[in-house]
């Protein structure tokens, strides 16, 4: 049950709960503290009423510090929470059923503990026993739970017995080897180039404060995020450095943003869906950008052909007839999964437009290549790159101006 059953204690001495006393308050088993009062409110009682304590984390017990302020008196902190008998019954049968119940306060001492009783514990000061056997990690353990190098005190320590599970070995190999991440490098401003992103961000209202933070997407000139949700909020999401774009309701059911430097120059943009397939034009001089989005359920062979047919007419209607020759650019979630051979590509191939889909590699942590870019225009590079915010990784460009 929990309650020790002979339970000794003293002032000063660190000491912790034995059992769950309020889990929204944090006065779970395990949380440390230290004693400080012992309280007889009964008259002529040897039997102590409160054990006052003072948990190592403030946060904890600050409702029971609240919910018992009646109890607090002179010489009581109010950093100080009380902690209070409970109560454990059980049924016991010898000829007769008879009702058992258990007074205790929910503590044991702590002052000594095993190493791994000590996990999640921070603690200034300890003297370390690690024992006679070769305990995987236990050192490790044992060692970072003190602050400083200057607060342990080992005793009977044996080189010979420090181990590592095998299991932990192989696996920090393919981390190292096999499961590092690589970031693009930012754009050499002295090359006539200009580096385009796009995300599928899950939520640009959920995901702001994270993508203001990552600094390899904002090296980009132009980001493209779909699937940002924002609704009619989207005037709050300014970033430095950039001019906004952001498809209304109507235009994009699950919304298209796109931020651009200041000194990019933005000739024309569109909003619009084609059977169910949401994206944002943006022409820039003769370059025509298209981000997309398609849900899973209008991803297929026969809405993409409707698709690339919008393309050429917004070709037509903003380039041929101005004769003026486009580079285009398509990029965002297709949810289509891509290989050579599928019949995506081939669709985008056979127009006339013959358009070459650049990324090969996973695009989303479930494995899938959704998410491409298509282009007939010169460029220096391209790829995606992980974001820690998404299960979709971040796709870009450099291209050739």
């Amino acid at each position: 049950m929990g309650l020790q059953k002979k339970l000794v204690l003293g002032i000063g001495i660190p000491a912790e709960l034995c059992t769950n006393v309020d889990t929204t308050d944090g006065l779970t088993n395990g949380a440390s503290c230290c004693i400080k009062k012992f309280d007889y409110r009964v008259e002529n009682s040897c039997r102590c009423s409160i054990v006052w304590v003072k948990f190592d984390d403030e946060t904890v017990g600050k409702k029971w510090r609240v919910k018992y302020r009646h109890l607090y008196e002179d010489g009581i902190e109010m950093s100080w929470t009380p902690v209070l008998e409970i109560c454990r019954r059980f049924m016991y049968k010898y000829y007769k059923t008879y009702q058992i119940v258990r007074r205790q306060f929910p503590l044991y001492v702590s002052a000594g503990k095993t190493i791994h009783k000590a996990q999640g514990s921070t603690i200034q000061e300890a003297v370390m026993h690690f024992g006679s056997k070769a305990i995987n990690h236990v050192h490790y353990v044992g060692l970072s739970r003190v602050t400083s190098l200057s607060g342990v005190h080992i005793l009977n320590l044996n080189p010979a017995k420090i181990s590592v599970s095998s299991d932990v070995q192989m696996e920090m190999e393919r981390l190292r080897t096999h499961r590092q991440i690589s970031f693009p490098e930012a754009p050499d401003n002295s090359v006539d180039s200009m580096r385009v992103c796009v995300q599928n961000c899950r939520s640009l209202r959920k995901h702001f404060e994270d993508v203001k933070n990552e600094n390899n997407l904002l090296s980009a000139d132009i980001i493209g995020f779909v699937e940002t949700r924002l609704g009619t909020f989207s005037a709050e999401y300014n970033i430095d450095g950039f001019k906004m774009l952001a498809s209304t309701p109507e235009q994009s059911l699950h919304g298209i943003t796109v931020y651009y430097r200041n000194n990019v120059n933005i000739t024309s943009y569109d909003f619009k869906t084609v059977s169910g397939i949401e994206c944002a034009f943006i022409a820039i001089g003769d370059l025509l950008i298209t981000f997309v989005y398609c849900p899973p359920k209008v991803a297929t062979i026969a809405n993409f052909t409707v698709f690339l047919s919008s393309v050429s007419e917004k070709i037509y209607g903003h380039f041929v007839q101005n004769h003026r020759t486009v580079k285009l650019v398509i990029m965002g979630d297709f949810n289509y999964e891509y290989a050579e051979s599928s019949s995506i590509s081939q669709v985008f191939r056979s127009t006339s437009i013959q358009l070459n889909q650049l990324i090969d590699q996973v695009t989303t942590d479930y494995g899938s290549c959704l998410d491409h870019i298509y282009t007939d225009s010169p460029f220096h590079g391209s790829g995606a790159f992980e974001s820690y915010y998404s299960d979709h990784k971040v796709l870009y460009i450099d291209l050739k101006i």
